[in-house]
């Protein structure tokens, strides 16, 4: 024991000049069918909110690229992210951030604000939740769904599957599979799942812009991976998305690449892009710590999913992020 805690004090002291953007997508009041791993239980994310509180410098994006463009990191600072825009960013975690004052960029595809209409993701995951019948065929191959777990390893098998596809594909193969397990769009909206899904709505973001602690950044307009896309519909997926958040908000300064993986799901080029459309940093989902010198249109972030412990939670924010870079280095 004291030898983990004296390990873990080592790692925070190298590890005190690297801030840390945290990525969270969903924080849900109530458990889901299966778990899914961008879906955090509420208790789960007090705890981690309350911890950030009590033991880090915890500062808006906006803050955090200020100082890196001033070419310094503060000591033992994070800045906290939301990815896709969920309602229950609002109902669930903005309560939680003015509990603890911690300040957060939710990135929103604007297509989806306001809309009936869920992110595949979770299409798919009410799909096979509320299936009528026991069991899926996937790539000819059967998955039952009569437990949880049988539910988890369909889903992960279908995102398997959906990665190499474009976004039109992917709805026409949720269709498919709704119609082989007799779920319509209206089954689901009927649900008590969705509101768990659902997305957020223009009054839910004036409200919280009101507050002072949250930004809003884009997260483009369909949430496509700009690598499936020409140049010409990357750059209207960047250039659109901003046009319509400054619109309703007045300013929106940052972007975070749907997916986020470079090269895979962005380029250089849309780095470029994003310059070009006036942001003035961009996200990714490229693990690590943010220090002088980071890209500042490709910023590395750190996961945060329904899985991670606190143990897991403390060792990632006590230097685990640092050492692990540089190993990979």
């Amino acid at each position: 024991m004291l030898f983990s805690r004296l390990k873990r004090a080592v790692k925070g002291y190298v590890a005190r000049h690297d801030a840390l953007i945290l990525t969270y997508h969903s924080v849900v009041a109530a458990p889901l069918p299966f778990p899914i791993p961008q879906h955090l239980d509420r208790e789960r994310f007090e705890w981690q909110i309350g911890y950030l509180a009590r033991h880090f410098r915890c500062v808006s994006l906006s803050t955090l690229v200020r100082e890196l463009q001033e070419g310094r990191v503060g000591k033992y600072t994070v800045a906290v992210t939301f990815d896709d825009g969920f309602h229950n960013n609002y109902q669930v975690a903005f309560p939680l951030l003015k509990r603890y004052w911690v300040p957060a960029t939710i990135f929103v595809a604007t297509q989806y604000i306001g809309g009936r209409p869920l992110i595949w993701p979770e299409a798919l995951a009410s799909t096979l939740a509320l299936a009528k019948e026991r069991v899926v065929s996937i790539d000819g191959q059967p998955y039952p769904l009569a437990t949880s777990g049988e539910m988890t390893q369909a889903y992960k098998a279908c995102t398997r599957r959906f990665k190499a596809l474009h976004l039109e594909a992917i709805d026409a193969e949720i269709r498919a599979l709704g119609q082989q397990l007799h779920i319509s769009p209206r089954d689901i909206e009927d649900s008590a799942v969705y509101p768990q899904f659902r997305l957020l709505d223009w009054p839910d973001i004036d409200e919280m812009l009101g507050s002072s602690l949250v930004e809003i950044g884009s997260h483009t307009v369909t949430h496509r991976r700009l690598s499936q896309l020409s140049p010409d519909e990357a750059l209207r997926e960047l250039r659109d998305s901003r046009d319509c958040i400054e619109q309703r908000t007045g300013r929106v300064r940052h972007l975070a690449y749907p997916f986020g993986g470079r090269p895979g799901d962005f380029t250089d080029a849309h780095m470029a892009m994003a310059k070009e459309c006036g942001y003035e940093a961009a996200v990714a989902c490229s693990p690590g710590p943010v220090v002088t010198g980071s890209e500042i249109y490709a910023l590395p972030r750190v996961s945060i999913n329904a899985n991670t412990g606190k143990e897991a939670f403390r060792y990632l924010l006590h230097g685990g992020v640092s050492f692990q870079h540089k190993a990979r280095q």
